[in-house]
């Protein structure tokens, strides 16, 4: 029977575009306002995990990565506010069984 551990370490960089749709409502005038912003951030990776084959063909996987998203802007309302989100992030648990040919 075969059990090999391979140990995967990865990462990456790129262009993550965010759309946002906020609607606000003034509670006093009842007065409404919608806005939709696109925005661009460079964002970036990295992860890491192990591939443990247990048998001739077959494979258990488990992965952690970590994803920087950048910021995320809101608003131009008529007030002249705006919100923003000054760091998103994600965190990422993966879990597989693979079957190789």
């Amino acid at each position: 029977m075969i059990q090999d551990v391979d140990v995967l370490v990865g990462g990456g960089i790129g262009v993550i575009r965010h759309r946002t749709v906020t609607d606000r409502v003034n509670s006093l005038t009842e007065a409404r306002e919608n806005r939709v912003k696109k925005t661009a951030n460079l964002s970036w990776l990295v992860g890491a995990g192990f591939d443990y084959r247990f048998a001739e063909h077959w494979s258990a996987e488990a992965m952690y990565r970590y994803a920087d998203l950048g910021k995320i802007e809101t608003g131009g309302f008529s007030t002249g506010d705006s919100v923003t989100y000054g760091h998103t992030f994600s965190h990422e648990f993966a879990f597989g069984i693979d079957y190789h040919f």
